[in-house]
């Protein structure tokens, strides 16, 4: 660690708080969750508006294709 001491004949000195240390690394990591948190919220959402105006399934002919919500209330991908 990086306030650790060692003495010539070896023994070695902690610092009373060693935890201290860690803050600036616990910021990082939370700031990274906090990043990819946004992220994954961005990509849900153009994925939900995508979702809405694509049609996709099994038309009949002369009938429009059912979008995508309603064949997943329907049961078709379960």
């Amino acid at each position: 660690m990086k306030h650790t001491k060692v003495s010539r004949d070896g023994s070695v000195t902690l610092p009373k708080l060693a935890q201290i240390s860690y803050g600036p690394l616990i910021m990082g990591r939370v700031s990274i969750i906090n990043l990819c948190s946004e992220t994954a919220k961005n990509a849900v959402t153009i994925a939900t508006r995508y979702a809405v105006v694509r049609r996709q399934g099994f038309a009949k002919a002369g009938e429009p294709e059912t979008k995508v919500p309603f064949l997943v209330l329907r049961g078709f991908f379960s």
